[in-house]
């Protein structure tokens, strides 16, 4: 037991915890300031995605550089932190690496791309982006599932797409109304679902970009049978706008 203690003093330990905790809140602080200091939605979506992973390097890298001055200190602690260090890459491979490997065969199908509108069991709906060990769905009624490639290896994937005619497409307004979000927003779903060019089974969805004073600036996107019934509803909600 001496053999074990007898090598490695008591400050190195609490000054090797202290780091630790140091190092723990430093990252949980830049988690927490990055929405402070950026504003695009966007860039900060990238970043809270890529976070996590430099966190992960973060810690790696502080185990890397203690192995040797544990090893140095003594030997079994060093060869059981390396032991550790090996146990843990494999567990990480193994659950990531699963998925990433799946999306390269999922990704691999001819018609997966893009806006391309598949089924999967009780999973339904149109891909909006690929990330490395997921894909991102939006269904009919605007929900967005991400979803991880291991549940989609091995199982039958529907193009609906190839099946039935949708096209989409997005129109942005500027509306100045004193009706709230929701109110306007029923109005519009209500004009584009009775369009006589509109899919009945496809629900229009409509987003807030910015908002003012009595004006509102909105995303909407809606389906059509074909692109010149498409121009015919983008036409005709331009009036229907207008006139709000």
């Amino acid at each position: 037991m001496k053999y074990l203690t007898n090598d490695i003093s008591a400050y190195s330990v609490i000054g090797f915890i202290i780091l630790v905790i140091l190092l723990a809140v430093l990252l949980n602080a830049i988690r927490r300031v990055m929405p402070l200091l950026i504003k695009r939605k966007s860039l900060l979506s990238n970043i809270r995605r890529r976070i996590s992973l430099f966190e992960l390097l973060i810690w790696f890298g502080l185990t890397l550089w203690t192995i040797p001055i544990l090893l140095s200190a003594n030997t079994i602690y060093g060869i059981l932190l390396i032991l550790m260090v090996i146990i843990t890459l494999v567990l990480v491979s193994w659950y990531a690496g699963r998925d990433i490997i799946s999306g390269f065969v999922i990704r691999s199908n001819i018609g997966v791309k893009v806006g391309a509108h598949i089924k999967v069991d009780e999973l339904e709906g149109e891909i909006l982006s690929f990330y490395p060990r997921n894909l991102k769905l939006q269904d009919d009624h605007g929900i967005k599932i991400v979803v991880p490639y291991l549940t989609l290896i091995g199982k039958p994937i529907i193009f609906n797409s190839l099946n039935k005619t949708r096209v989409s497409g997005h129109q942005q307004f500027a509306v100045n109304t004193k009706l709230t979000f929701e109110e306007l927003s029923e109005k519009i779903k209500f004009f584009i679902m009775t369009h006589p060019k509109a899919l009945i089974n496809v629900y229009p969805i409509i987003s807030i970009l910015s908002k003012g004073n009595d004006e509102l600036e909105l995303d909407i996107k809606m389906s059509a049978q074909d692109d010149k019934g498409l121009l015919e509803m983008e036409f005709d909600l331009k009036k229907f706008v207008e006139n709000l």
